[in-house]
Formats: C-alpha cells, sequence, structure tokens
C-alpha cells in the first residue's frame, strides 16, 4: 500500500495480517495528489517484479519510482500541477490530468498527445478502461471521455 501526503513523500506499506512499514521515497517538492502501481508488475501468485510506481504532485511533476531499489527513474515535467493519474491495464499508456487538460503518453512509442477539456477546472479523476485503451475523466463542470 502506498501512502502519499501534502509534504511531498510517499511511505510504502506491506498489507498482510499486521501493517509493516517499509519505506518512504522522497523527491516531490509538494503535496502529492495521486499515485499508481504499474499493472504489469504483478505476475500471477502475487510475485512482484520490477514493481513501478507513478506519483503525480502540485509541483507539476509525475515520478516513475523503482520500488526494488527505492530510487526515482524519471520524472516527467508538466507546466501545471497534477491532479490525477491512470495507467491503461495493457500497461502502454498513461493518462495525466492537469488544469482542463489530459496529456496521454505512450511509453513503448515514448510519444506524448495531450488534449483540451474545455474546462477552467481541474481534472481531478480518470479511469481507464479494463479492455481498451479508453479513458473516462471528470472536472468539477463536466464528465468526458475518449
Amino acid at each position: 500500500m502506498a501512502c502519499f501526503s501534502e509534504k511531498g513523500f510517499i511511505s510504502l506499506w506491506l498489507l498482510n495480517r499486521n501493517f509493516k512499514f517499509l519505506f518512504v521515497l522522497l523527491g516531490h517538492h509538494k503535496g502529492i495528489t495521486s499515485v499508481i502501481f504499474d499493472p504489469l508488475t504483478i505476475k500471477k501468485r502475487g510475485e512482484i517484479v520490477n514493481p513501478l510506481l507513478f506519483s503525480g504532485s502540485l509541483d507539476g511533476s509525475v515520478k516513475i519510482w523503482d520500488l526494488q531499489f527505492q530510487t526515482c527513474k524519471a520524472s516527467i515535467d508538466k507546466t501545471s500541477p497534477v491532479f490525477s493519474l491512470t495507467k491503461s491495464p495493457c500497461g502502454c499508456n498513461m493518462a495525466i490530468g492537469t488544469f482542463g487538460r489530459i496529456s496521454m503518453l505512450n511509453f513503448p512509442k515514448n510519444e506524448t498527445a495531450s488534449f483540451e477539456i474545455k474546462s477552467k477546472f481541474g481534472v481531478f479523476l480518470i479511469c481507464s478502461h479494463p479492455m481498451v485503451d479508453k479513458i473516462i475523466g471528470c472536472t468539477l463542470d463536466r464528465i468526458f471521455y475518449t
């Protein structure tokens, strides 16, 4: 389990019969708004392979964390605060919600695309479809889908 704070750190916990603290990830300069685990890092039988965590922050960055080595592998800088993240179940695409904008990242091709949501509010919720690379999200005044 990942817990995040307005101070910019993430604490990782093992959930079994009791909570067991594992470690802290430091690197964001402002509050963290969202974290997601990479769906491709969990094998059948619960075995974890090359575990990755993605975090978005009010400092305008998305960080990719290697949980095995407890390090930041990469940082993606946006021009405005990051409010929401989702990653497609296939693991190829990630959507990043900021003020009135969604940025789509394609990891294998290293391509980015963004589209504007006609809203003056931030994109606070993004969800990916489990079967196809489609997303749905919302701001305070609209619902959208791709």
